[in-house]
């Protein structure tokens, strides 16, 4: 399942039998005509690119049926994780919120926190 939040597009995956979901997050800009880009900041210089599966991934991760969770920020990864400002640190928090929320939907009575 994929849910737009914010800046990020969040790629979420509960499989049949399993307590736990996984999930992927993208970062995205709005285009005017409402499209999405997604960045792919691999190369040397960033660039957008239409395909999310070509996109790099912010972080990865898994929440389970306990609340539970574990983060890998794959942006990290190329550099430096940056905030700017203090409100981009509590959007991070916002973010590892929202696919708490999805997770509990997900799981509906697996769901025990």
């Amino acid at each position: 399942m994929i849910t737009n939040f914010e800046q990020y597009a969040i790629e979420s995956e509960c499989k049949t039998g399993e307590v736990c979901v996984s999930f992927k997050v993208y970062t995205f800009v709005q285009c005017t005509d409402g499209s999405l880009l997604y960045l792919d900041d691999t190369h040397e210089a960033p660039e957008y690119v239409e395909d999310m599966t070509k996109a790099s991934l912010y972080l990865h991760g898994q929440v389970k049926w306990d609340g539970c969770s574990d983060w890998h920020f794959d942006e990290q990864d190329r550099g430096m994780l940056h905030s700017g400002t203090r409100d981009s640190l509590i959007d991070i928090g916002k973010l590892l919120a929202k696919c708490w929320d999805i997770a509990k939907e997900e799981l509906g009575e697996k769901w025990q926190a």
